[in-house]
């Protein structure tokens, strides 16, 4: 398959005869850094290891602050991304395929047009679903993107209990391939990582916010400190507006153990892994579906400490950390479990052990969603194959799911 070079948007599309089909990616991409965004990327970059260059068109915005007029501020850049689509569209030669990753919310608005276009010129499209914002709660507008969309539009869930409740929500949804984020980021092998010993030092890595769940993890620090002095803490991550930045860094002059770090990218990051036992993950974002820090923390021996929410069930299986049920106190809980865990180092070994293995199944069983999804993305012929239904996703062996 030969597919138009990508420039970030900036080149030209597949549209002269020596190409005989296209790719276009629709969506976010880093800058800045967040789940989606990194997703979208890690997909493009297996693109093209496999020999097929997508034509990517950006609609990132310029920061991660989600204030209103921060938002309206992606306009001029989406109005230009949207005439580069439409002029791709129309002037392609051979198959197309567009995927487009959906936003969680009012980001929708903005992709409808490209989905409508899609739609109206009977191109290909892949729908790829990285929110449970509009899965636990439907809505409208996704209602009617997925109704423009139609039925032969191929969904991509992350989990089976995404799959599963996309379908029983919206009537629309036909196809729905299930590929967990694991079958496609690029992280070093785990098998060689050495296990934990004991819980020495928690963590805290992601966009700094209130609904990421900093003020839970501050509060955690707290009560540690009067039962158990001896763990010490970090956050790591870009704040996400000022009013954050001040709250927790006058919060964390009047803690001991704990220290910021910053954002961490890269060898810092992996270092910063290195560095704590525990994650702790008290998210309470609407639009949690499977949160990468997750997967990168387990791969490294690290256990998970999280709120049950999005596909976080399938995530932190067989032990590789503790689930916490949304009804429950968060901060009571941790504190229960790392107690538990300081009082029994051998207990907490397994864990470490467990974290490992749970990322290497999910790697290894979600092969097969992933082999789905490229096949879909190669043009006519190939989408049927790729559609599974909802029957076969519960007797998939590649599918690890708590429904």
């Amino acid at each position: 398959m030969r597919i138009a070079a990508k420039d970030n948007g900036q080149s030209a599309a597949c549209g002269s005869p020596v190409c005989s089909h296209t790719v276009i990616m629709v969506g976010t991409f880093p800058p800045p850094v967040q789940g989606m965004s990194a997703m979208n990327a890690a997909m493009r970059d297996l693109l093209i290891e496999r020999g097929a260059h997508p034509l990517v068109l950006d609609l990132s915005p310029s920061t991660l602050d989600r204030r209103w007029f921060m938002r309206l501020s992606r306009v001029r850049r989406i109005a230009r991304s949207f005439f580069r689509f439409s002029r791709h569209l129309r002037e392609r030669s051979g198959t197309c395929t567009v995927y487009l990753s959906l936003s969680g919310g009012w980001g929708q608005i903005f992709e409808l047009p490209f989905v409508a276009l899609t739609r109206v010129l009977q191109v290909r499209l892949i729908l790829h679903h990285h929110s449970f914002a509009y899965v636990d709660r439907p809505r409208a507008l996704t209602r009617t993107l997925l109704w423009t969309a139609g039925r032969g539009a191929t969904h991509v869930a992350l989990c089976r209990l995404m799959a599963k409740r996309l379908r029983s929500a919206y009537g629309t949804v036909g196809k729905v391939l299930v590929v967990s984020n694991a079958a496609i980021l690029k992280l070093p092998d785990a098998e060689a990582t050495p296990r934990k010993q004991a819980v020495r030092t928690i963590g805290f890595l992601g966009n700094i916010s209130f609904e990421k769940g900093i003020l839970e993890f501050l509060e955690l620090i707290t009560r540690l400190e009067a039962t158990e002095p001896a763990i010490a803490a970090l956050i790591a991550g870009p704040f996400q507006t000022p009013e954050v930045e001040a709250v927790v860094r006058a919060r964390l002059a009047q803690r001991k153990n704990c220290a910021y770090i910053g954002p961490q990218y890269g060898t810092n990051k992996k270092a910063f892994y290195d560095r704590i036992d525990v994650l702790i993950f008290p998210s309470k974002y609407v639009n949690e579906a499977e949160p990468l820090t997750v997967y990168e923390a387990m791969m490294a021996g690290v256990a998970v400490i999280a709120w049950d929410r999005g596909c976080l069930g399938s995530m932190v299986s067989g032990g590789a950390g503790a689930l916490i049920a949304r009804g429950d106190d968060f901060v009571e809980s941790a504190c229960t479990r790392l107690r538990s865990w300081n009082a029994a180092p051998d207990e907490f070994h397994k864990v470490s052990q467990a974290a490992l293995e749970a990322w290497s199944a999910m790697k290894r069983g979600n092969a097969t969603g992933l082999a789905a999804l490229l096949r879909a993305l190669r043009g006519p012929g190939e989408e049927s194959r790729a559609g599974v239904s909802l029957a076969s996703l519960k007797n998939s062996h590649s599918l690890h799911e708590r429904t």
